[in-house]
């Protein structure tokens, strides 16, 4: 499997837990979904912060099928990027919306009234159509492609693991470029 040139060079992957699907990130944002069976792209997004994708990991939630008897057989995917400066968010693989985003904020901002509007705005990720033709370019990345390449180093998630719990135990925990280990509680991130 090949990442297109166009979207950047390869930063992060991430196998699904049924090991049937993975996640691909890029340097310039982009993040593909690929089919393992089948060795093929089926989706591409973009991040809306346009930021290299520092780490990837997925995992899948089993969701109560008949609350009548209790069955669990249905499972919903999520993955888990770093992307941003030192934002880590949780995403649906299957809608691509964003579940729960946790960012680092600066000192400086003492008064939450004042956060700019990146620090207070859920991210997003924009679907991209691309061809399945190879030889015919992704027209929207090529036209981003130099604008990320000279852009200044901020801090950003190193590793991230964590876990999406049907009973409440949902947990996110990463480590950052500031040399911090992090664990974010979902019922109560801003401890």
């Amino acid at each position: 499997m090949n990442i297109r040139p166009e979207l950047g060079y390869l930063t992060s992957c991430a196998i699904g837990p049924d090991k049937n699907w993975m996640l691909a990130g890029t340097n310039h944002g982009y993040i593909s979904l690929w089919d393992i069976r089948y060795q093929m792209m089926v989706k591409l997004w973009r991040h809306s912060s346009g930021q290299p994708v520092s780490r990837l990991a997925t995992c899948h939630t089993v969701l109560p099928q008949d609350k009548s008897n209790g069955t669990l057989t249905e499972r919903k995917p999520y993955f888990f990027i770093g992307c941003g400066k030192n934002e880590s968010s949780i995403f649906d693989v299957s809608t691509g919306i964003c579940r729960q985003c946790f960012r680092v904020i600066d000192d400086q901002f003492t008064n939450k009234a004042m956060l700019p509007e990146s620090y207070v705005s859920m991210p997003s990720l924009e679907e991209i159509e691309f061809p399945y033709d190879k030889s015919r370019p992704i027209v929207f990345a090529r036209n981003e492609r130099l604008q990320t390449r000279t852009k200044p180093f901020e801090p950003n998630v190193a590793s991230l693991i964590g876990r999406i719990g049907m009973t409440g135990k949902s947990y996110l925990v990463t480590g950052g470029s500031d040399r911090f280990l992090r664990y974010w509680d979902f019922t109560s991130p801003e401890r």
